[in-house]
C-alpha cells in the first residue's frame, strides 16, 4: 500500500463528568493513513481529527492543538518520498539522520523535544551561521531547562502517559573533520525523558491554525 501512517498528538477539550458544561483539557494521540504528505497536517485537521477523536474518546468536545509526531512510510516508494519531505514532518530518528547527512552543527542533546529539534534543524539548514550565533546565546538556558526538568519530575512529568516515551539518543553533532573518529552515543533515556515531555507539551500548545496556513 502506497502512503504514510501518521501519528498526530495534541490536547482536546473533554467533559469533566463533575459539573454540567464544565470542560477540561486532556492529551490525545491518533493514528491515520494518508496517500501523501502534501499539506498533511491540514488534511488531518479538516478530514480526520473530529471524526477520529469522537470515535476514540467518549468525552470529546473539540480539539485544541495538533502536531504530527511520527510518520511511517508504508512502502519503499513512500520511504523515498519521505526522505525529501519537509523537516516539519520528520520524527526524531529522521532528524538525526538529516543532521548527519548534511553535516549540520546541531547539538541534538539540547533539544529533547521534537518540535524544538525540528525548529533548530530547519533554522540551521537555512542559515547555519545565524543558527550557531543564536545557539551560543541560548546554550546555557537550554541546558538549564533540561536540568531543571530532570530535577523536578513532579512538576514537569507528563500526566496520564499510557505508553513509554521513546528512547532518546543524545548526540553532539558537528561537521566531520578528516579522519576523525566517531564519537560513541550516550543512552540517557532516564535523564532525558522528563525534559522531552516538558518541551513537547509546551511546543504542542504553540501550534495554531496560523502555523498550518504558513505550511500550506
Amino acid at each position: 500500500m502506497k502512503g504514510f501512517e501518521i501519528t498526530t498528538e495534541g490536547k482536546y477539550f473533554a467533559r469533566s463528568g463533575v459539573m454540567e458544561g464544565e470542560r477540561i483539557l486532556k492529551d490525545y494521540k491518533i493514528v491515520c493513513r494518508l496517500p501523501s504528505m502534501k499539506a498533511a497536517l491540514s488534511v488531518i485537521k479538516n478530514k480526520v481529527l473530529t471524526a477520529g477523536l469522537k470515535k476514540k474518546y467518549a468525552d470529546y468536545i473539540a480539539y485544541q492543538t495538533h502536531v504530527i509526531t511520527k510518520v511511517t512510510p508504508l512502502d519503499d516508494e513512500s520511504a523515498k518520498d519521505l526522505s525529501k519531505a519537509e523537516v516539519s514532518y520528520m520524527d526524531r530518528s529522521a532528524l538525526l539522520s538529516f543532521i548527519k547527512e548534511y553535516a549540520l552543527p546541531v547539538a541534538a542533546k539540547y533539544y529533547p523535544g521534537l518540535a524544538a529539534l525540528r525548529e533548530a534543524v530547519s533554522f540551521c539548514k537555512e542559515d547555519k551561521k545565524g543558527y550557531l550565533k543564536k545557539f551560543e546565546l541560548r546554550k546555557d538556558d537550554l541546558a538549564a531547562d533540561i536540568e531543571v526538568a530532570r530535577m523536578n519530575p513532579e512538576i514537569f512529568a507528563k500526566e496520564n502517559d499510557e505508553e513509554e516515551t521513546e528512547e532518546i539518543i543524545l548526540e553532539e553533532i558537528v561537521a566531520p573533520a578528516p579522519k576523525q573518529k566517531k564519537k560513541k552515543r550516550l543512552n540517557t533515556k532516564a535523564n532525558a525523558k522528563v525534559a522531552k515531555d516538558r518541551v513537547d507539551a509546551l511546543a504542542k500548545d504553540e501550534f495554531t491554525d496560523a502555523n498550518e496556513e504558513d505550511e500550506l
